[in-house]
Parts: structure tokens; C-alpha cells; sequence
């Protein structure tokens, strides 16, 4: 009866082993074989791709916006005046403004802008040389106004013919996407269009009777008569 007994491999008879089957491996064509030294385990064909990350918007910031609201069709405000463009000399002429708040829509950037401008300063010009700047528009009286001063209002000194000017300055907000409110600097500038004004004088007749037909006495003759 006989027997095979198989030694166990030393340390140096298994590295050999395996410089051994790494370089017939190599020789046969077979490239990434584990264990080899300076090999590596071929990537998996199918590994998954990661999508990149969608770019941010770009920044819509105060700046743009103050550039853009100089440019849109902020409407003016309307020049009034309290007995629609008459008023006598050294009494008291009511003028103002009719302004309100606007809100208009623009694209920046590629996104959409919400704008809300306020008028916070009024520049009057009265046409005789002399001007007023008020944080109010003023408004009507409920009689003709010479004898109540007002904010806005002005006196003249001689009769003529003036043409009223008016400069309103907007402040503003802007709002990108439905967001948040933000304040724009500065403020944007809106001319009206000027108003006529004429500026009479009055004279003051004492008289003993009523006037009669055919009389020529003082405010008896009919304007054109």
C-alpha cells in the first residue's frame, strides 16, 4: 500500500507561483487579472452616470434694476391748477400734482421683474423765475383759493401769461420671480408736460346805482362791448 504526500508551499514558492501565472496571462492576451501586481479589476461597463447639477439663474441685482427702471414709460404726473388756468395778481394760485403709485412688469437677465415706483418729491416750476420742491403734491380746494395759502401753491406778482413746469422723482421696489421685495437705489426722474397759466389783474369801481340800460358807467358795459 503506498501514499502521496503533498508538502505544503513555502512563502517564496507562492509568490513565484504568481509571478509565474501573471506572466503567461499577460503573454496569452488576458489584461486585468487580479492579484498581478500593477494590475487593476476592469471598471464596470455599465456604471451609472451622475447628471450635473443645473446652473443657477443669474443675479438680478439693485444696480441692473435701477438702470432698467430709468428707461421704462413711468407715467407723469398730471400739472393742476385750482381754477383751471386762470388766477389773479398778488393772490393766492393754487397749483399741484395729481400722482400716484405705479407698478410696472419688464424681463432682466431672463427672468421676470415686478417694479413699484412711488413719487416721493415734486419739482414746481412757476414760470416767472421761481421754483418749489415739496415731499407732497398738494391738491383742490373747495373754494378759488386766493386767499388760502398752500404747500404747493404760489403768488404773482405781475399779470402775463407762464408756463408751469413739473419734475416728479420716483422711488422704487423690485421684486424677481414673485420674491421678495427689494429696494432700488436712487430714484427715477419724470417731467409733465407744462400747463398754461394766465395771471389777471383786478380793478375796484365804487358806484352809486344799479347799472341801466344804455349806461357806460363802471361794470355796467358788457365784456366785448
Amino acid at each position: 500500500m503506498s501514499s502521496s504526500h503533498k508538502s505544503a508551499k513555502t512563502p517564496a514558492q507562492i509568490l513565484f507561483d504568481n509571478f509565474r501565472n501573471c506572466g503567461m496571462g499577460q503573454a496569452a492576451g488576458f489584461s486585468g487579472m487580479t492579484g498581478c501586481r500593477g494590475q487593476q479589476a476592469p471598471a464596470a461597463a455599465n456604471a451609472p452616470q451622475v447628471p450635473n447639477a443645473p446652473a443657477a439663474p443669474p443675479v438680478v441685482t439693485p444696480g441692473s434694476v435701477q438702470q432698467q427702471m430709468a428707461s421704462l414709460p413711468i407715467p407723469a404726473s398730471a400739472l393742476r391748477s385750482q381754477l383751471n388756468g386762470f388766477s389773479l395778481r398778488n393772490a393766492n394760485t393754487n397749483i399741484y400734482a395729481d400722482g400716484s403709485s405705479h407698478t410696472l412688469n419688464t424681463t432682466i437677465l431672463g427672468q421676470s421683474v415686478t417694479i413699484t415706483v412711488t413719487p416721493v418729491r415734486y419739482d414746481f416750476g412757476y414760470g416767472d423765475g421761481t421754483s418749489k420742491t415739496t415731499s407732497t403734491p398738494g391738491g383742490p380746494l373747495k373754494d378759488d383759493g386766493f386767499e388760502t395759502p398752500t404747500t404747493t401753491g404760489h403768488v404773482y406778482k405781475e399779470t402775463g401769461k407762464y408756463s408751469i413746469t413739473l419734475t416728479t422723482h420716483y422711488a422704487g421696489t423690485f421684486s424677481v420671480n414673485g420674491g421678495p421685495a427689494q429696494t432700488i437705489p436712487g430714484t427715477a426722474t419724470v417731467n409733465s408736460t407744462p400747463m398754461p397759466l394766465q395771471i389777471w389783474r383786478t380793478k375796484h369801481y365804487q358806484v352809486q346805482a344799479a347799472c341801466t340800460p344804455g349806461s357806460t358807467a363802471p361794470g355796467c358795459v358788457p365784456p366785448g362791448g
